[in-house]
Protein backbone atom coordinates (compact mmCIF):
# COMPACT_ATOMS: atom_id res chain seq x y z
CA UNK A 1 0.00 0.00 0.00
CA UNK A 2 2.64 2.29 0.73
CA UNK A 3 4.72 1.45 -2.41
CA UNK A 4 1.22 2.21 -4.27
CA UNK A 5 0.73 5.59 -2.73
CA UNK A 6 4.46 6.65 -3.04
CA UNK A 7 3.69 5.64 -6.94
CA UNK A 8 0.96 8.15 -6.98
CA UNK A 9 2.89 10.69 -5.05
CA UNK A 10 5.90 10.43 -7.05
CA UNK A 11 5.54 7.90 -10.49
CA UNK A 12 8.64 6.60 -11.70
CA UNK A 13 10.19 8.21 -14.85
CA UNK A 14 10.38 5.93 -18.00
CA UNK A 15 13.93 5.69 -19.67
CA UNK A 16 12.94 5.88 -23.12
CA UNK A 17 11.00 9.53 -23.15
CA UNK A 18 11.67 10.96 -19.59
CA UNK A 19 8.40 11.61 -18.74
CA UNK A 20 6.00 10.42 -15.65
CA UNK A 21 4.08 7.37 -15.54
CA UNK A 22 2.14 4.98 -13.86
CA UNK A 23 3.45 1.50 -14.17
CA UNK A 24 1.84 -0.53 -17.13
CA UNK A 25 3.20 -4.14 -16.14
CA UNK A 26 7.00 -3.29 -17.18
CA UNK A 27 9.01 -1.37 -15.27
CA UNK A 28 11.19 1.57 -16.07
CA UNK A 29 9.21 1.86 -19.64
CA UNK A 30 6.03 3.08 -20.67
CA UNK A 31 3.72 1.72 -23.16
CA UNK A 32 4.17 4.75 -25.56
CA UNK A 33 8.03 3.78 -25.65
CA UNK A 34 7.19 -0.36 -25.93
CA UNK A 35 5.25 0.84 -29.00
CA UNK A 36 7.29 3.13 -30.85
CA UNK A 37 10.96 2.37 -29.64
CA UNK A 38 10.85 -1.44 -29.13
CA UNK A 39 11.59 -3.23 -32.26
CA UNK A 40 10.22 -7.02 -31.86
CA UNK A 41 11.86 -9.87 -33.54
CA UNK A 42 9.42 -11.15 -36.00
CA UNK A 43 8.95 -14.14 -38.60
CA UNK A 44 10.71 -14.38 -40.86
CA UNK A 45 13.75 -15.36 -38.94
CA UNK A 46 16.59 -17.77 -39.07
CA UNK A 47 14.93 -21.24 -37.75
CA UNK A 48 18.78 -21.20 -36.00
CA UNK A 49 20.03 -18.61 -34.62
CA UNK A 50 16.95 -16.44 -34.96
CA UNK A 51 18.30 -13.47 -37.14
CA UNK A 52 15.47 -11.73 -38.96
CA UNK A 53 15.48 -11.52 -43.02
CA UNK A 54 13.70 -10.14 -45.47
CA UNK A 55 11.83 -12.15 -48.00
CA UNK A 56 11.79 -15.91 -49.09
CA UNK A 57 14.69 -18.11 -47.74
CA UNK A 58 14.54 -21.68 -48.97
CA UNK A 59 16.70 -23.66 -46.45
CA UNK A 60 15.37 -20.88 -43.42
CA UNK A 61 18.94 -20.61 -42.60
CA UNK A 62 20.86 -17.15 -42.44
CA UNK A 63 24.45 -16.98 -43.69
CA UNK A 64 25.25 -16.41 -39.99
CA UNK A 65 24.82 -19.93 -39.69
CA UNK A 66 25.04 -21.88 -42.73
CA UNK A 67 28.52 -23.65 -42.85
CA UNK A 68 28.48 -23.78 -38.79
CA UNK A 69 27.93 -26.60 -36.19
CA UNK A 70 26.04 -24.52 -33.43
CA UNK A 71 25.70 -26.77 -30.43
CA UNK A 72 21.92 -25.31 -29.45
CA UNK A 73 18.95 -26.04 -31.38
CA UNK A 74 17.74 -22.79 -31.93
CA UNK A 75 17.63 -18.93 -30.39
CA UNK A 76 14.69 -16.83 -29.75
CA UNK A 77 14.91 -13.18 -29.07
CA UNK A 78 12.42 -10.74 -27.92
CA UNK A 79 13.70 -7.74 -29.91
CA UNK A 80 16.52 -6.22 -31.77
CA UNK A 81 19.39 -4.78 -30.54
CA UNK A 82 18.44 -1.34 -32.82
CA UNK A 83 17.78 1.55 -30.65
CA UNK A 84 17.53 3.24 -27.07
CA UNK A 85 17.55 -0.11 -26.25
CA UNK A 86 21.00 -0.88 -26.72
CA UNK A 87 22.02 2.50 -24.45
CA UNK A 88 20.00 0.79 -21.42
CA UNK A 89 21.97 -2.51 -22.36
CA UNK A 90 24.64 -1.05 -21.68
CA UNK A 91 24.00 1.32 -18.58
CA UNK A 92 23.04 -2.27 -17.06
CA UNK A 93 26.36 -3.98 -17.61
CA UNK A 94 28.62 -1.04 -17.79
CA UNK A 95 27.27 1.58 -15.28
CA UNK A 96 25.94 -1.01 -12.79
CA UNK A 97 22.20 -0.42 -13.18
CA UNK A 98 21.11 -3.12 -11.68
CA UNK A 99 17.48 -1.91 -11.77
CA UNK A 100 17.36 -2.74 -15.73
CA UNK A 101 17.42 -6.69 -15.15
CA UNK A 102 13.14 -5.97 -14.03
CA UNK A 103 12.99 -4.16 -17.11
CA UNK A 104 14.56 -6.69 -19.73
CA UNK A 105 13.61 -9.70 -17.40
CA UNK A 106 9.90 -8.42 -18.08
CA UNK A 107 10.21 -7.84 -21.96
CA UNK A 108 12.06 -11.36 -22.49
CA UNK A 109 8.58 -12.61 -21.62
CA UNK A 110 7.66 -12.22 -25.24
CA UNK A 111 9.97 -15.09 -26.01
CA UNK A 112 6.71 -17.52 -24.97
CA UNK A 113 4.88 -16.51 -28.14
CA UNK A 114 7.26 -18.84 -29.99
CA UNK A 115 5.94 -22.25 -29.93
CA UNK A 116 9.34 -23.92 -29.90
CA UNK A 117 9.23 -23.19 -26.33
CA UNK A 118 5.78 -22.53 -25.66
CA UNK A 119 4.93 -26.35 -26.35
CA UNK A 120 7.37 -27.46 -23.43
CA UNK A 121 6.71 -26.65 -19.63
CA UNK A 122 9.12 -27.93 -18.16
CA UNK A 123 12.54 -25.99 -18.81
CA UNK A 124 16.27 -26.06 -16.89
CA UNK A 125 17.15 -22.11 -16.99
CA UNK A 126 20.93 -21.95 -17.39
CA UNK A 127 22.67 -18.21 -17.39
CA UNK A 128 25.70 -17.80 -18.94
CA UNK A 129 28.31 -17.40 -16.54
CA UNK A 130 30.78 -14.66 -15.96
CA UNK A 131 34.44 -15.31 -14.76
CA UNK A 132 35.10 -14.54 -11.48
CA UNK A 133 37.61 -11.63 -12.17
CA UNK A 134 34.51 -10.12 -14.21
CA UNK A 135 32.12 -10.73 -11.57
CA UNK A 136 33.89 -8.80 -9.17
CA UNK A 137 34.19 -6.32 -11.36
CA UNK A 138 30.62 -5.84 -12.56
CA UNK A 139 29.33 -6.77 -8.63
CA UNK A 140 26.73 -8.98 -10.75
CA UNK A 141 25.72 -11.19 -13.29
CA UNK A 142 23.53 -10.01 -15.75
CA UNK A 143 22.34 -13.08 -16.96
CA UNK A 144 21.28 -14.25 -13.87
CA UNK A 145 19.75 -11.49 -13.04
CA UNK A 146 17.83 -11.35 -16.06
CA UNK A 147 16.99 -15.24 -16.09
CA UNK A 148 15.45 -14.47 -12.27
CA UNK A 149 13.34 -11.63 -13.76
CA UNK A 150 12.09 -13.66 -16.59
CA UNK A 151 11.36 -16.82 -14.32
CA UNK A 152 9.37 -14.94 -11.98
CA UNK A 153 7.34 -13.44 -14.36
CA UNK A 154 6.37 -16.15 -17.06
CA UNK A 155 3.27 -17.99 -17.47
CA UNK A 156 1.88 -20.16 -14.07
CA UNK A 157 1.90 -23.42 -16.01
CA UNK A 158 5.13 -23.45 -16.57
CA UNK A 159 7.95 -25.40 -14.29
CA UNK A 160 11.34 -23.49 -14.49
CA UNK A 161 14.17 -23.70 -12.59
CA UNK A 162 16.97 -21.84 -12.36
CA UNK A 163 20.98 -23.16 -12.26
CA UNK A 164 24.00 -22.08 -12.30
CA UNK A 165 25.68 -25.37 -14.01
CA UNK A 166 28.50 -23.59 -15.98
CA UNK A 167 31.83 -21.90 -15.46
CA UNK A 168 34.04 -19.42 -16.95
CA UNK A 169 37.18 -20.71 -16.53
CA UNK A 170 38.74 -18.00 -19.08
CA UNK A 171 39.26 -14.13 -18.58
CA UNK A 172 37.82 -13.44 -22.11
CA UNK A 173 38.34 -10.11 -24.04
CA UNK A 174 34.90 -9.01 -24.22
CA UNK A 175 32.87 -10.26 -27.24
CA UNK A 176 31.19 -6.90 -27.87
CA UNK A 177 34.72 -5.25 -28.60
CA UNK A 178 35.61 -7.96 -31.07
CA UNK A 179 34.90 -8.19 -35.07
CA UNK A 180 32.91 -11.30 -36.72
CA UNK A 181 36.14 -13.46 -37.07
CA UNK A 182 37.66 -12.62 -33.53
CA UNK A 183 34.23 -13.17 -31.85
CA UNK A 184 33.82 -16.94 -33.38
CA UNK A 185 37.29 -18.14 -31.98
CA UNK A 186 37.77 -15.57 -28.68
CA UNK A 187 35.35 -18.41 -26.68
CA UNK A 188 37.38 -21.68 -27.58
CA UNK A 189 37.63 -23.56 -23.99
CA UNK A 190 36.29 -20.55 -21.96
CA UNK A 191 33.57 -22.40 -20.59
CA UNK A 192 33.50 -25.75 -18.60
CA UNK A 193 30.83 -27.54 -16.15
CA UNK A 194 30.23 -26.39 -12.72
CA UNK A 195 31.02 -28.09 -9.50
CA UNK A 196 28.46 -30.98 -9.10
CA UNK A 197 26.22 -30.12 -13.08
CA UNK A 198 26.12 -33.52 -13.55
CA UNK A 199 23.96 -34.20 -10.78
CA UNK A 200 21.84 -31.18 -10.37
CA UNK A 201 21.18 -31.59 -14.14
CA UNK A 202 20.74 -35.72 -14.50
CA UNK A 203 17.47 -35.43 -15.23
CA UNK A 204 17.07 -32.29 -17.74
CA UNK A 205 15.76 -33.13 -20.87
CA UNK A 206 14.84 -29.28 -21.91
CA UNK A 207 17.61 -26.66 -20.83
CA UNK A 208 17.32 -22.75 -22.10
CA UNK A 209 20.55 -21.01 -21.98
CA UNK A 210 19.77 -17.20 -20.65
CA UNK A 211 21.68 -14.18 -21.90
CA UNK A 212 21.31 -10.87 -23.01
CA UNK A 213 22.24 -10.52 -26.58
CA UNK A 214 23.16 -12.82 -28.90
CA UNK A 215 25.24 -11.57 -31.96
CA UNK A 216 26.84 -14.96 -33.76
CA UNK A 217 25.91 -17.31 -31.22
CA UNK A 218 29.37 -18.41 -30.46
CA UNK A 219 28.94 -17.58 -26.45
CA UNK A 220 25.61 -19.70 -26.52
CA UNK A 221 27.00 -22.43 -28.73
CA UNK A 222 30.47 -22.77 -26.51
CA UNK A 223 27.69 -22.62 -23.21
CA UNK A 224 25.87 -25.81 -25.39
CA UNK A 225 28.34 -27.65 -26.07
CA UNK A 226 29.63 -28.33 -22.42
CA UNK A 227 25.70 -29.06 -21.50
CA UNK A 228 26.00 -31.74 -24.57
CA UNK A 229 29.48 -33.40 -23.85
CA UNK A 230 28.10 -33.55 -20.06
CA UNK A 231 24.34 -34.35 -20.33
CA UNK A 232 22.23 -35.79 -22.77
CA UNK A 233 19.15 -33.09 -23.20
CA UNK A 234 16.86 -33.46 -25.87
CA UNK A 235 17.07 -30.04 -26.95
CA UNK A 236 18.78 -26.48 -25.95
CA UNK A 237 17.31 -22.91 -26.50
CA UNK A 238 18.70 -20.14 -26.50
CA UNK A 239 16.68 -16.50 -25.11
CA UNK A 240 18.39 -13.20 -25.14
CA UNK A 241 16.78 -9.60 -24.81
CA UNK A 242 17.85 -8.76 -27.72
CA UNK A 243 19.13 -9.90 -31.25
CA UNK A 244 22.62 -8.27 -32.71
Amino acid sequence: MLSRLLEIAYPPVCEGCGDAYYKNGIPGICQTCIDEKLFPQVEPFCDVCGQSYRGYMANQQCSNCRGRHLSFDFAVGAYRAEGEIMDWIHRFKYVHEIHFARTFGQLMTRVWEDSRLSHFDDWTVVPVPLHRKRLRERGFNQSFEIAREWVRHSPKNKQLRIVNALKRNQYTTRQATLDRKERLSNLKGAFAPAKHMADKLKDAENIIIVDDVLTTGTTASECASILRETLSPNRISVITVLRG
